[in-house]
């Protein structure tokens, strides 16, 4: 294997890892009652979250979490927290 530049690069104080699993509980915190759309949690979420390749499974991953953690209006487009 050989390293990206990205792999190369020190991550700064305070950033977030990009190897650490995103939890459930983050989705959930980063989900507003007034709701968000799908695209500004990707943003959220974006330096965590592969989609290709064999890194498919984690794009799955994060689309699960946020299914079990919000419930989506198709009469506006926002994703709001799921009740408990």
């Amino acid at each position: 294997d050989t390293l990206s530049l990205h792999d190369a690069l020190p991550i700064s104080a305070g950033a977030a890892s990009p190897t650490r699993p995103i939890m459930a509980d983050e989705i959930a915190a980063a989900i507003p009652a007034e709701g968000i759309a799908i695209g500004m949690l990707l943003k959220i979420f974006s330096g965590r979250i592969k989609g290709n390749g064999k890194d498919k499974e984690d794009r799955e991953k994060f689309i699960k979490l946020v299914k079990e953690n919000s419930v989506f209006s198709q009469e506006d487009k926002l994703l709001r927290p799921r009740a408990s």
